[in-house]
């Protein structure tokens, strides 16, 4: 007897799943540079007409000028409640790497994500990626996205609602859509796109948005890589063809900090390895990178 896996397989050469007729979904490791040349590979191949990332429509205007200002650092922020609220962009990002080649290639950019406002914070012992470098995307990815099925938890499933919502919704005006997100939100997307749809009510703007300009100084202290590493990606890793046979610098195994499958940096599955706390309950500021956990 056949045994029916319990998400679509994942492209060999990009990682790619895909959901439906026009919509592909790369689930990513936040803050990882072998993901960041895996969303080019996926980008130049597929050649979608419409770009989605896992991070909400509430902050775009912000997301967008701080994309545009890279190869500069910039740090988007908003207050919280009590809390200010930190997201770092930074070139080696898939989800920024995504948004660019939109932006540098005439494509829609669409932030799909809902904004909770609020995200647990969580630890996830996560695999290198550079390992993909070595066993290929498909095998990598498909190895994350069985450690990750979908989310019972109350916060990812009405993000995941509203992302497949969003996502639909594209598709079926007739774009092809490429999604990029933590790999963790994935099976919870697939699994709200085979459902009746609805979008969950959020927050639909945000007060007090802005950037700011990071310091050399601050910025060794803060980024989720040695500076060296999206230097190196910036200088050549976005200058030659979108392969993975020449990822840049390695890096040790190491764990990721997530923002429970959220955005703070990209929590849950696409875990934004963030070295600055992503979106947790801490004093009085928080760091968010993409979400965690392949969030």
């Amino acid at each position: 007897m056949s045994v029916v896996a319990p998400y679509p397989a994942p492209d060999p050469e990009t990682g790619v799943v895909r959901a439906g007729e026009g919509l592909f979904l790369l689930p990513t490791l936040h803050q990882s540079v072998e993901f960041a040349v895996l969303v080019r590979r996926a980008f130049f191949a597929l050649r979608p007409t419409a770009v989605a990332v896992e991070l909400p429509q509430t902050i775009e205007e912000a997301f967008r000028k701080a994309v545009l200002r890279l190869p500069l650092l910039t740090v988007a922020l908003w207050p919280d409640g009590d809390e200010t609220v930190y997201l770092l962009v930074e070139p080696h990002e898939p989800m920024t790497e995504a948004a660019r080649l939109a932006l540098e290639n005439g494509v829609p950019l669409h932030l799909v994500d809902r904004d909770d406002g609020s995200y647990p914070f969580r630890r996830e012992a996560l695999p290198d990626p550079y390992a993909l470098t070595r066993i290929g995307a498909g095998p990598f990815v498909a190895a994350v996205l069985d450690a990750f099925p979908p989310s019972d938890d109350d916060a990812d499933l009405l993000r995941e609602r509203a992302m497949a919502v969003r996502l639909a919704r594209l598709a079926d005006a007739g774009e092809r859509v490429l999604w990029v997100g933590g790999a963790a939100h994935v099976r919870g997307i697939l699994r709200a796109l085979g459902e009746p749809q609805a979008e969950p009510f959020g927050r639909v703007r945000r007060e007090g948005v802005r950037i700011a300009a990071l310091s050399p100084e601050s910025s060794r202290e803060v980024m989720s890589e040695i500076p060296y590493v999206p230097a190196a990606y910036e200088g050549r890793g976005r200058r030659v063809a979108p392969s993975l046979s020449t990822p840049g610098p390695t890096r040790s195994a190491s764990s990721t900090d997530s923002c429970a499958r959220r955005r703070s940096g990209i929590g849950r599955a696409g875990t934004k390895r963030s070295r600055v706390r992503p979106f947790g309950p801490s004093a009085s500021s928080r760091a968010t990178s993409p979400s965690s956990r392949t969030s």
